[in-house]
C-alpha cells in the first residue's frame, strides 16, 4: 500500500529541522571557551567528590547509630572502641565534607566568572564584527560613489574635450582656408606680374614701322648719281 505524500513530506520537513538543530546545537558547543569547559568539568568533579563523600558520611552516620546502640545494648570494650573508630570516622568525613562543599561554591563562582567573562568576550567580539561589517559596507559605498563620480567626471570631462578639440579643429581649418586664400592671390598677382612681364616683353621684341626706318642699315661712301 503506497504511504501518502502528506507523510512523506513531514517526516522530510521534521528530518531537516532536526538535522538543523543538531548543526547549531554542535555549534554553540564548539563556540564554548575552553575556560568555560575546564570551569564545568571541575564542578562536575568536585558536585561527584561531594556526593560520594554525603553517601560515606551517611554510612559513617548509621554505623555510629547501630554502635551506639550496641554500647547501650552491652558496654562492652570492643563495642566502645568500635563507638570511639566511628565518631572519629563520622568527624574525618565531616570535615571532608565541609572542605568540598566549599570547593563546589568555588568551582561555582569560578564557572559563573568564566561564563561572564565569556559574556564580555563575545559581546566585544560581536561588536568588533558590527563595526568590521559597517566599515566594510563603507568601503563598498564609497567605492560604488567613487565610480560614480568617476563616470559623471569622464562624461563631463569627454563632452568639454570634444568641444575644445571641434574650436580647435574649426579653427585649424578656418586657419588652413586663409592661407590657402592668401597663396590663390598671390599666385593670381604673380601670374598677373609675369603677364605683365612677358607683355613687356614681347612689345620690346615687336619692332615698329618708325623704329624700322630709323633701324635700316646705312650704305657708306657716296650716293649714286642720277641717272639723266
Amino acid at each position: 500500500m503506497a504511504r501518502p505524500k502528506g507523510s512523506t513530506a513531514r517526516k522530510t520537513t521534521a528530518k531537516r529541522t532536526t538535522t538543523k538543530k543538531t548543526a547549531v546545537a554542535k555549534k554553540a558547543v564548539s563556540s564554548v571557551p575552553a575556560a568555560v569547559k575546564n570551569a564545568e568539568a571541575a564542578l562536575v568533579k568536585l558536585t561527584k567528590e561531594l556526593e560520594q563523600l554525603r553517601k560515606q558520611s551517611a554510612a559513617a552516620a548509621n554505623k555510629l547509630e547501630a554502635a551506639s546502640a550496641r554500647v547501650a545494648k552491652s558496654p562492652t570494650a570492643a563495642a566502645k572502641k568500635a563507638l570511639v573508630k566511628n565518631r572519629g570516622d563520622v568527624r574525618k568525613l565531616a570535615t571532608k565534607l565541609k572542605a568540598s562543599r566549599a570547593k563546589v561554591g568555588a568551582a561555582r563562582i569560578k564557572l559563573a566568572e568564566e561564563k561572564r567573562k565569556a559574556r564580555a568576550v563575545a559581546k566585544q567580539a560581536q561588536q568588533v564584527a558590527k563595526e568590521e561589517a559597517l566599515a566594510a559596507n563603507m568601503a563598498a559605498k564609497v567605492e560604488a560613489d567613487l565610480a560614480k563620480a568617476l563616470a559623471a567626471f569622464e562624461i563631463k570631462w569627454r563632452k568639454q574635450r570634444t568641444r575644445s578639440d571641434n574650436e580647435k579643429l574649426r579653427a585649424r581649418a578656418k586657419r588652413a582656408a586663409a592661407t590657402k586664400k592668401a597663396n590663390a592671390a598671390k599666385a593670381k598677382e604673380k601670374a598677373k606680374a609675369k603677364t605683365a612681364v612677358k607683355k613687356v616683353a614681347t612689345a620690346k621684341k615687336t619692332p615698329t614701322s618708325k623704329t624700322a626706318v630709323t633701324s635700316a642699315p646705312k650704305r657708306r661712301g657716296r650716293p649714286p648719281k642720277a641717272k639723266a
